[in-house]
């Protein structure tokens, strides 16, 4: 049986951990009395976001269907996915001539999302994701970052 990279991936369900991420966030805010490092409005949109992924941590759309599915105008698309800027990565074929004019790809943390692959592992892709953003200002804004998430992380498993 010989399958199209496409349908290969079409076949591996996406392993989502927003749920858990969202729990523990309000976990933490209980305890710690500290504002919610995850709140609904962006774990929302980071659930809509990795139901779409294609492959890996990648959503690839045309622009006008992820704006229909977020219910936002084209000029506002980038305001709405500005709010979790810390958790994805957004590429036009303005920022990057390999996405077909009329598409975007969105990057998403592999922590949250990630549908298995057959060429990179969860693990190097987390590693991979954290090494370029370790130095940036916006990566302490994700929750999984802190220790806290750790020490939570523990007692839900």
């Amino acid at each position: 049986m010989n399958l199209e990279k496409e349908e290969v991936y079409r076949t591996k369900s996406v392993i989502d951990d927003t749920d858990k991420i969202y729990d523990l966030s309000k976990i933490f805010k209980q305890l710690s009395g500290e504002r919610v490092m995850f709140p609904k409005p962006h774990y929302q949109l980071m659930k809509l976001l990795i139901s779409l992924i294609s492959y890996e941590n990648v959503v690839y759309i045309k622009r006008e269907e992820l704006c229909n599915i977020l219910g936002v105008v084209e000029p506002n698309l980038l305001r709405k996915l500005k709010m979790i800027d810390h958790l994805i990565e957004y590429y036009s074929h303005q920022d990057d001539r390999s996405v077909e004019q009329g598409f975007v790809r969105i990057e998403i943390n592999p922590v949250y999302g990630w549908k298995p692959s057959y060429t990179k592992s969860r693990a190097d892709a987390v590693k991979w994701w954290y090494a370029i953003r370790e130095l940036c200002e916006e990566s302490k804004q994700d929750f999984v970052l802190r220790p806290e998430y750790r020490e939570h992380l523990q007692y839900l498993m």
